[in-house]
């Protein structure tokens, strides 16, 4: 066998085992009045090759619930979408603003915090945060952080079905 083709065989089962690995993608769900994760939040990941919202499609075909922390840990296969967005699914969390459309190399190498200025029928904020308690926290690598608050009970009697 000349050598070219031993170099092109080693060259081709890298490439087919660098494919084979997977990245893991944390989405934080934060209560913005006590800067504390919020556990029992529904979050579902979905990515595409576009920002666009409405081409984005679902990446692991189910949803993961927050552990005690807020976190619920993603477990995505190469090849990665270019760009992803993470969906709170239930109404124990209400996000403080629509969900964002971010760019995954951005989202592992430096992690991305969703908004908090949502506004409500009447325009007034969607959340009011506690900035004292919000200070210290940063999305970390492979982080998206997204701003929440709890439900309240009359707003669980007004989305009642």
């Amino acid at each position: 066998m000349k050598p070219f083709y031993g170099f092109l065989i080693a060259i081709c089962a890298l490439a087919a085992a660098q494919t084979a690995f997977a990245e893991d993608i944390v989405v934080r769900a934060i209560n913005v009045a006590t800067g504390a994760g919020i556990k029992n939040c529904d979050v579902s990941l979905m990515g595409g090759l576009s920002n666009v919202p409405a081409q984005q499609r679902w990446l692991t075909g189910r949803r993961l619930t927050t552990a005690t922390d807020g976190r619920a840990r993603f477990n995505i296969t190469q090849p990665l979408p270019d760009f992803i967005q993470a969906n709170l699914d239930n109404y124990e969390c209400l996000q403080c603003d629509r969900s964002s459309v971010f760019a995954v190399d951005e989202v592992l190498r430096v992690g991305v915090l969703n908004g908090m200025n949502g506004k409500n029928n009447k325009g007034g904020p969607y959340c009011r945060p506690n900035l004292k308690k919000l200070e210290e926290v940063t999305a970390k690598p492979g982080e998206i952080l997204i701003f929440v608050h709890k439900t309240s009970f009359i707003e669980k009697w007004i989305m009642r079905e």
